[in-house]
């Protein structure tokens, strides 16, 4: 990693520090894991903030390509569910099965114009995100994060 992406991994995780912050859940430990839904929705959050970034901060290509536009193009369900086919080798046996339990699970209505297998994949790699997140995994997070932007970067390269 360069000394530009090692001082961007710094500042999201600054960033992430200060959200948990406002959350700190090793104060309440009452606090349950939510359900796999909910996880989803806070790793769309989680992952749609570090693409939003990514596009204003020019980490990734937008070139020709409204901001809007590109961050639809990343956090669309067809493109989360082959980042998570592209990552699923490097997880480590609990995030194998949170991504297990994700895909399975039953979390809403899929969009008209989206396949059913996309869409429990797409919501595996928002409820992984989430997950890391919520458990306060930051590193392990910003590495996934790093490590989907690299792969990313290859496959423009291989078309």
């Amino acid at each position: 990693m360069n000394g530009d992406a090692r001082m961007e991994e710094n500042r999201f995780l600054t960033l992430l520090r200060s959200f948990q912050a406002g959350i700190d859940l090793t104060q309440n430990p009452a606090a349950e894991e939510p359900g796999i839904a909910a996880l989803a929705y806070l790793g769309d959050s989680v992952y749609e903030l570090w693409v939003r970034l990514g596009l204003v901060t020019g980490r990734t290509r937008t070139a020709g390509v409204s901001l809007h536009r590109g961050a639809v193009q990343k956090v669309c369900a067809e493109s989360q569910a082959a980042t998570l086919r592209r990552l699923e080798p490097e997880l480590t046996e609990t995030e194998r099965d949170l991504v297990r339990r994700a895909r399975n699970a039953k979390v809403g209505v899929v969009p008209r114009n989206g396949q059913p297998v996309q869409y429990r994949l797409a919501t595996a790699f928002e409820a992984l995100i989430g997950y890391l997140f919520w458990h306060g995994e930051l590193e392990r997070l910003v590495q996934i994060l790093f490590y989907t932007e690299k792969d990313d970067t290859r496959a423009e390269d291989n078309s």
